[in-house]
């Protein structure tokens, strides 16, 4: 996806709710979201974003929280575009308080897998 599309398809769908809910987004470092155009629409915009450190999933709440966002998603089929941006603010929002809080809790029992391992991709991931 070039940063174009990204601002245009992703950025533009989510801007509201990121505003509304006072949501930091999380980034990998693609391309299209450190490109000149993206930082300059999250610029203008006032989109805080972070990006957590390259090639860690292990070491990210989000990457967690994302799949399951992702498996809520697929598991309905295909969208055009205005439902499948509605469907992914209805699966954002269907995800409890408890599952979140739950990863939460369970990310220092989870980091101390990572460190044991030192450093290498734990083996349920």
């Amino acid at each position: 996806m070039n940063q174009t599309t990204y601002v245009n398809e992703c950025l533009h769908a989510v801007i509201g709710l990121l505003k509304r809910e006072g949501l930091t987004l999380q980034e990998d470092g693609d391309s299209s979201h450190t490109g000149r155009i993206s930082q300059a629409f999250k610029h203008e915009y006032g989109i805080q974003s972070f990006r957590p450190p390259p090639v860690s999933p292990d070491l990210s709440v989000a990457e967690t929280f994302a799949r399951s966002l992702k498996s809520r998603y697929l598991s309905h089929g295909h969208y055009q575009k205005e439902e499948a941006r509605d469907h992914v603010i209805d699966c954002f929002y269907d995800i409890k308080q408890e599952h979140i809080q739950k990863w939460l809790l369970g990310m220092p029992k989870h980091l101390k897998r990572v460190i044991e391992l030192d450093g290498e991709m734990l083996p349920e991931w």
